[in-house]
Parts: structure tokens; C-alpha cells; sequence
């Protein structure tokens, strides 16, 4: 085999490879990953308490000593994210797109401090009128996760100005007998 065969044969085995290679990747994109990492709280004159936060490209979410609710920023990453109470042992959420509240937008920039980059901080202290002190406790990440996270999508969804009108759901119903107002 001549110099100038051999080199087209080695270029066109190299380009079956890359063709393989992208024919292998499109049939099997990669899974989105998300992380669920928890933090110890301490604040001052209260007991420590667990706090969880989830992270993926599209959600960001917190929920404090229990998963009961669960605060979640939908496209978080953007100008405008959607907020959602989600109740996931109820499966539904509330979704409060018309309003944010002052304390909604300081606690996304406190979380955007402590997990918004590439790897989370082990620990932050946020000082302001109360002094906030997270220790990192645990993480999981993967696929699992993201598929958590995404399954909350799927929740029977509820605008929070129309709770009023829904009594004849039951979840509701128990939220506004309880003088519902909202955690985050």
C-alpha cells in the first residue's frame, strides 16, 4: 500500500470514528444532572435546622427543617423566574407569578451566593439584621435528582390569586381554613 493510500485510508477510518462517535451521542444525549445538597442553619437566637437546596439549569429550590413545602424558582438563571410552593408528599404546587415578595428576592440572592457557582460553598455567613451561619452537610448529585426536581412539573398546578375560588379542592381547602399565607 502506497504513502498517499494509507494516509486516505487512516483519514477515513478517523472520520467513521467521529461519525460514530457523534451518531452515539445523539442517540444518547446526556441526562441533565441536578444536586441536593443540606446545610445546617444557624441563626441567632434560634435552634440549628436543616435546610435543603436543590440546583439544576432550570430550578432552584429550598425548603426549610422539612420538605412539607418546598420553595422553587423555575428558570431561575433568568430575569424572570417563576416561584412555585411546592407540596410534594400533596403533589401540587402554587404558583405565585404576579408577585415576589422582598423577602422572596433576598433569599434568591442568598442562594445564588451560596450555590450559584460552578461547586458550592461549604460554608456562608449572610450578616444583616440577623446573623445567618450555613455549614454544608450533605450532597447527592445525578441523575435521580434532576428527575426529582422535574417531576414536580407534573404537580396539579394552582395561581395563588385564584386559591380563594378553589375550596372544592381539598389541599386548598385545608390552606384556607389554616389562614394560608405564603412560607417563602
Amino acid at each position: 500500500m502506497s504513502n498517499k493510500s494509507k494516509s486516505i485510508f487512516i483519514s477515513t477510518a478517523a472520520l467513521i470514528i467521529v461519525l460514530l462517535s457523534i451518531g452515539q451521542l445523539l442517540a444518547n444525549p446526556p441526562k441533565e444532572s441536578a444536586i441536593q445538597a443540606s446545610y445546617v442553619l444557624k441563626e441567632d437566637g434560634k435552634s440549628p435546622q436543616m435546610v435543603t437546596i436543590w440546583k439544576s439549569s432550570e430550578f432552584l429550590a429550598i425548603a426549610f427543617n422539612t420538605q412539607q413545602v418546598v420553595g422553587v424558582w423555575q428558570n431561575w438563571s433568568t430575569s424572570n423566574p417563576t416561584f412555585y410552593q411546592v407540596y410534594p408528599e400533596d403533589g401540587f404546587r402554587i404558583e405565585f407569578s404576579r408577585m415576589e415578595s422582598q423577602q422572596q428576592a433576598i433569599l434568591m440572592e442568598q442562594l445564588k451566593e451560596l450555590v450559584g457557582q460552578s461547586r458550592l460553598l461549604e460554608r456562608k455567613t449572610f450578616e444583616g439584621t440577623v446573623t445567618k451561619q450555613l455549614h454544608l452537610s450533605t450532597v447527592e448529585e445525578g441523575v435521580e435528582v434532576a428527575k426529582a426536581l422535574q417531576a414536580w412539573t407534573n404537580f396539579a398546578t394552582y395561581d395563588y390569586a385564584d386559591i380563594g375560588d378553589n375550596e372544592a379542592i381539598p389541599e386548598l381547602a385545608a390552606l384556607i381554613h389554616q389562614g394560608f399565607v405564603p412560607n417563602f
